[in-house]
């Protein structure tokens, strides 16, 4: 009886086994409070402050568009994805082919207020600045799929 259950639970052990090694692994990881530093405080980042709040950025030479995001929007809270969507929009000229990765340096920067952004979202002018500027007021941020 025992030799029977030793054969078996080696049996078990060598199927079950083999088939628990050939699963692949998945490791989760969660980023907390949004995908950005949580170091800095909410209240210190002056776009959580006013929501009208808007800076001007000059590009310099070597930079990425993440360390701008880094720099500015900090402790905001904001996806960092969504934030790099919001600002190619807002500066169409400033990127080569509405590509993130590729910025022209000296190009100053318009870097959108929370208000502006949840514009771009609805596909509204936020005021008529932005009409004026050159920029097409039908421009916005579109999400297709589910």
């Amino acid at each position: 009886m025992i030799k029977s259950l030793r054969f078996s639970l080696a049996f078990a052990v060598l199927i079950f086994g083999h088939a628990a090694l050939c699963e692949p692994i998945v490791v989760l990881e969660y980023r907390g409070q949004g995908f950005q530093n949580s170091t800095q405080n909410l209240s210190d980042n002056s776009f959580m402050i006013d929501p009208d709040y808007t800076s001007n950025h000059v590009i310099l030479k070597g930079q990425s568009l993440g360390h701008i995001i880094n720099e500015f929007y900090a402790g905001s809270g904001l996806d960092k994805r969504f934030l790099k969507l919001a600002i190619v929009t807002a500066n169409p000229k400033a990127f080569a082919q509405g590509n993130a990765n590729f910025m022209f340096a000296g190009v100053k920067l318009h870097l959108p207020s929370l208000n502006e952004i949840q514009a771009m979202v609805l596909g509204k002018a936020h005021d008529e600045s932005t009409k004026h500027s050159g920029q097409s007021s039908d421009r916005g941020i579109f999400f297709f799929g589910g």
